[in-house]
């Protein structure tokens, strides 16, 4: 039941299932999806701090409208069930049924007090005989909130008689089943009757997911400690990766890492083919591309994981290949000494990028490819926007710009232009360039020392 209560507000009434509820603890309200604190706690009219399973329980939830609440609604623990609207189940037709019952058959089904109405899924046959036991999935037109084990009912649509029941196996299938495959009823099957290890083996692979023990506890109706224990002898039999970290463990089935892993592999090796002078495969368009389900941090440890393992290296923004030649061929490191050549010869009066490009030859693509090389590898340096001093070239510049300062204690612009015999369309960004490096600091129209001098 829900109702209001002046003073107090909502109050929701019903059995206590399992676990222990307290006062001031969050709970969820599901279907509904609503968060709200437990005001208070009554068992047989009297206020207790917390009420056991097997209980007749009243529940004041702060923040919340009677009439968000409907009947046959769950109150539980943040995130220990979901709503579905797909379940698998073992179906039994009575006896006293008057017919079959069709494949796709529209029925009332009833879990708890919530009614709702949906439509049988025969897995291996296409009507079930009065008396029978079958396999099923049963489709909902609206959310429910059932558990493993949960006993349900289904009546027909109409005229409304009470036709068959069963219990609930998988409380929220991933995918609709294809049906009179057997391999499809052999899961079922474990799903039901196999030890906490088949099941939690069988959930992990076939949800290509990074887990959350509680969560493979809410999908699977097994205790949070039964996951982990299962999860344990499964790591042991190297059918389950554990992976820790942010203070936490995650479960991925083993057959799903390896597969994940050499994706990862094979993408970043035709990387460093296609781009030979880049580190390696960009992390986070890996995940938005393969991996969308899986966080960034989530990823991060399932990368490092991987890393332990000596084929791929992680790097702060990338992923390579360990022992994967990459850097630039023969004809390219020509052609970059030519660069070189140029650069230092131009010494404090370089080219435009652009005006380099043309004369060696290069595409646009090209050319933005290996200044990015360069530029990481320390050879160039960006000055400005389209200004790059070879790294040699500007470190010389910074040799005599501290001596400089060291003996007259100050520079302007025309004094640097005639330390480095250049000209002032060089010599502006270039001590601009030593600002922002703290290696100089402006005052008016002269530089002083900066304070990494």
């Amino acid at each position: 039941r829900v109702f209001t209560i002046t003073g107090f507000g909502t109050v929701v009434t019903g059995t206590l299932l399992s676990g222990v509820i307290k006062v001031g603890e969050m709970v969820e309200v599901q279907p509904e999806g609503l968060s709200a604190r437990v005001r208070t706690v009554q068992v047989h009219g009297e206020r207790v701090e917390a009420a056991e399973a097997g209980q007749r329980v009243a529940v004041n939830l702060a923040g919340l409208e009677a009439e968000q609440i409907g009947r046959g609604s769950i109150v539980a623990g943040p995130g220990m069930i979901k709503p579905s609207q797909r379940l698998d189940v073992r179906l039994q037709l009575l006896k006293s049924a008057v017919r079959p019952l069709k494949n796709r058959t529209r029925v009332r089904f009833y879990l708890g007090t919530r009614e709702t109405l949906g439509r049988v899924i025969l897995l291996d046959r296409e009507e079930l005989a009065p008396g029978s036991v079958v396999y099923a999935q049963v489709v909902l037109e609206d959310r429910t909130v059932p558990v493993k084990g949960d006993r349900f009912v289904i009546r027909s649509y109409s005229p409304m008689r009470t036709i068959g029941g069963g219990a609930v196996i998988d409380p929220a299938p991933k995918r609709k089943h294809k049906r009179f495959r057997e391999e499809v009823l052999e899961a079922l099957s474990t799903r039901e009757k196999g030890n906490p290890a088949e099941i939690v083996k069988l959930y992990l692979d076939a949800n290509s997911n990074v887990h959350l023990p509680a969560e493979v506890a809410a999908s699977t109706g097994l205790q949070e400690k039964e996951v982990m224990e299962a999860a344990a002898a499964l790591a042991e039999g190297k059918e389950v990766k554990l992976i820790s970290g942010d203070g936490k463990q995650y479960l991925v089935s083993t057959a799903v890492y390896t597969r994940w892993l050499e994706d990862i592999k094979t993408l970043a090796i035709s990387y460093h083919r296609e781009f030979p002078l880049r580190d390696g495969y960009p992390k986070e368009e890996i995940r938005s591309r393969k991996f969308p389900q899986l966080s960034a941090k989530v990823f991060q440890l399932v990368l490092l994981e991987m890393e332990k393992e000596g084929t791929l290296e992680v790097l702060p923004k990338v992923v390579a290949v360990k022992g994967f030649a990459t850097g630039p061929d023969q004809q390219l490191k020509e052609q970059i000494q030519q660069i070189s050549r140029i650069m230092g010869e131009s010494a404090f009066l370089p080219p435009s990028w652009a005006e380099l490009s043309n004369t060696i030859g290069f595409s646009e693509t090209k050319g933005a490819e290996l200044l990015q090389y360069l530029l990481r590898t320390g050879e160039m340096v960006k000055v400005t926007e389209d200004l790059y001093f070879q790294g040699e070239v500007l470190q010389e510049a910074i040799s005599k710009v501290t001596a400089y300062l060291s003996e007259h204690g100050e520079i302007t612009v025309g004094e640097l232009r005639d330390l480095l015999k250049t000209s002032r369309k060089y010599a502006l960004p270039l001590l601009e360039y030593f600002d922002r490096e703290k290696l100089t600091r402006r005052v008016g129209d002269k530089r002083l020392p900066g304070k990494a001098l």
